[in-house]
């Protein structure tokens, strides 16, 4: 014979119930934690091109010495953004970025300019964009894909350096150097 309450209820059956309810709710917990320790994950490797550079200063120097930018906006607990960067130094790539302005950022550290530029472009990562010398985006140059049209995948690394090269032709020879400027002497009285 079995218990019941005062509701009718089997308390053994309850208890089980109950006990496995716990046992759930534990597990929960511990993929939780294990998720949230894996959210701040190592840093992710991207050397292999020619240099990053911080955007205010790719955006200074892209109007100076007429060049693309290319900036990469990643996060670190990204599997997707962990499988591109060793696209970064494969040959094609490590060339062609020596054509253009190399931009990094990490998108977990929320600066101002990337949503104010791109927030309405989404907030997925990878995103790669083209900026023209002027600093605008070049919407010509990305991955194809139709929702996501920023974001690009290891399979994609040809297309990427291909896009790093001509982003870099569309923006033509650098500027030529201003003229010397002529030496004034010095006037004694």
């Amino acid at each position: 014979m079995c218990k019941r309450d005062r509701q009718g209820v089997d308390t053994a059956v309850y208890r089980r119930q109950r006990g496995a309810f716990r046992g759930l709710s534990l597990a929960l917990v511990a993929v939780t934690l294990a998720m949230s320790a894996s959210a701040v994950a190592a840093p992710i490797d991207w050397s292999g091109t020619s240099g990053w550079v911080p955007f205010d200063q790719a955006l200074q120097r892209a109007r100076a010495e007429n060049k693309p930018v290319c900036v990469v906006v990643y996060a670190d607990w990204c599997p997707k953004c962990r499988s591109l960067a060793p696209a970064f130094k494969s040959g094609p790539i490590v060339a062609a970025s020596k054509q253009v302005l190399m931009v990094l950022q990490n998108s977990d550290e929320k600066p101002g300019w990337l949503a104010q530029r791109f927030g309405d472009l989404g907030n997925y990562v990878p995103r790669i964009f083209f900026l023209k010398p002027d600093g605008t985006l070049d919407t010509s140059l990305n991955s194809g894909h139709e929702r996501y049209p920023y974001f690009y995948t290891p399979g994609k690394a040809p297309l990427l350096a291909e896009q790093m090269s001509q982003a870099a032709q569309a923006a033509g020879p650098p500027p030529p150097p201003p003229p010397p400027q002529p030496a004034v002497a010095a006037v004694e009285p």
